[in-house]
């Protein structure tokens, strides 16, 4: 399948506020302070609003400079929130495989706090996740950004497979600060699902690009020089 014809997501990647704007910041500390307090119809106003940088304010999005890792979903979960609230995070596309700092997803976080219902609203059944090779292609990938990223000596929240598996025809942005470009990555097999492609650039560098497959084995170059 061509790469232009698959549906994009991006990953949150940024770590730094200082590489937000402060109205893009100033919104996103919104919206997780509303999450966290469990202000779910001031959530859902800040998802549906028109913002300058809307692709930067997502239902998956955490608090830029946090130590949570908490989007809105995992919030939910916490807070044993209403199904219809839930219901409505994952009809704004939150992704039920992403996991918290602590490497929890929302359904663990459920578990753990007792709230059952939400815990089978946000179960994602999947014999991929947890097994030791998609855990090693993960690794492989934050491998692969951080040496080609090393030079620009700024910390990324590297991506993780989880969303591929719920989405496994589409592909994935993960920006880097300061390249002026990043990584494009997706299932070069969606139904396979055993290598990864994996395309990065600099849209300042002519013929910076790169891409890699990546498979439970490791990283093999496959081609360079484009633009």
């Amino acid at each position: 399948m061509p790469d232009d014809d698959l549906d994009e997501f991006r990953w949150d990647s940024i770590l730094d506020r200082g590489d937000l704007n402060a109205e893009l910041f100033a919104t996103r500390d919104q919206l997780a302070d509303a999450a966290r307090a469990g202000r779910w119809t001031e959530v859902l106003a800040i998802l549906d609003e028109d913002h300058p940088f809307s692709e930067m304010i997502t239902v998956n999005s955490i608090r830029v400079g946090g130590t949570s890792g908490f989007a809105p979903l995992h919030q939910a979960a916490w807070h044993g929130a209403d199904l219809d609230v839930v219901s409505a995070l994952l009809e704004r596309g939150a992704w039920r495989t992403l996991r918290t700092s602590a490497g929890e997803t929302a359904e663990s976080i459920a578990r753990r706090k007792g709230h059952d219902r939400v815990a089978d609203g946000v179960a994602w059944p999947s014999p991929h996740l947890g097994d030791t090779r998609l855990a090693d292609m993960e690794t492989y990938l934050a491998a692969l950004i951080t040496v080609r990223a090393r030079q620009l000596d700024k910390s990324h929240r590297m991506p993780e497979l989880g969303p591929l598996e719920e989405y496994p025809e589409a592909k994935f942005w993960c920006p880097i600060s300061g390249m002026y470009g990043g990584f494009s990555y997706h299932w070069l097999d969606p139904g396979g699902r055993s290598v990864l492609e994996v395309s990065n650039w600099s849209r300042v560098v002519g013929g910076s690009g790169q891409r890699h497959h990546i498979s439970e084995n490791g990283v093999t170059l496959v081609e360079v020089g484009f633009a």
